[in-house]
This record gives C-alpha cells, sequence and structure tokens, in this order.
C-alpha cells in the first residue's frame, strides 16, 4: 500500500514538472500547454488607455441623446483594473493614446488597444 502512495505521489511531482515546462499532450484543439510564465518582477509597463486625452471613441447615448457611455471610459476603466493586477509585480503607468512621453520611451512592455 506504501508503494502505491509513494507512486502515485511520484507520478503527481512528474505531472507538475511537466506542467511547469510546458511539456504534455496536445488538447482537443491541437494547442500543446504554455509553459509557465515567470512574474513581472520590476519591470515598466505602460498601458495605453485608448482614445484617452484625444476624442470620447463610440458613444452610448440615453432616449434623450445625451452620452451615458464612452470607449474612452470603458478604455480608461480596463486600463485601470489591469493596472492595479499588474501593479502588484511591476512598475505601471498609464498613459493617454497620443501622450508626448511615448517619445522616446525606454519601458518593458507596452500595451494599447487593437485598432480596427
Amino acid at each position: 500500500m506504501l508503494g502505491l502512495i509513494g507512486f502515485m505521489a511520484l507520478f503527481a511531482i512528474m505531472l507538475i514538472g511537466a506542467r511547469v515546462l510546458g511539456v504534455g499532450l496536445p488538447d482537443e484543439t491541437g494547442l500543446s500547454p504554455q509553459a509557465l510564465v515567470l512574474p513581472a518582477f520590476n519591470r515598466h509597463v505602460v498601458l495605453i488607455s485608448g482614445h484617452a486625452g484625444f476624442d470620447s471613441g463610440a458613444v452610448c447615448t440615453d432616449a434623450d441623446d445625451n452620452v451615458t457611455l464612452t470607449e474612452a471610459d470603458v478604455n480608461a476603466r480596463v486600463a485601470d483594473l489591469a493596472a492595479r493586477r499588474l501593479r502588484r509585480e511591476a512598475d505601471v503607468d498609464i498613459f493617454e493614446e497620443y501622450d508626448t512621453r511615448l517619445e522616446g520611451l525606454d519601458a518593458d512592455v507596452l500595451v494599447r488597444s487593437p485598432r480596427r
């Protein structure tokens, strides 16, 4: 019985090790598992909040044609939430869409929303 428990423990450790290294069988879509991605400790990350400081982007209005929500507001909220999580591991700044600080920027990661 003790041998079976030892074998199961060793097998579990091997599975965890394979997962960390990104080794494993492909899933039903044919994709292999992703290796463990190390945190972004001491990295400088810049998030660009789309439309910020430039224009509102798409807008939602109510029955009286008052603007109730803008694309810029949604992008700002998403950038803020992402920055809060990333700040656990990295130095994060949020820039406006055409921020002057982008010229000559020295950052490890730059993230902006895709253009349509």
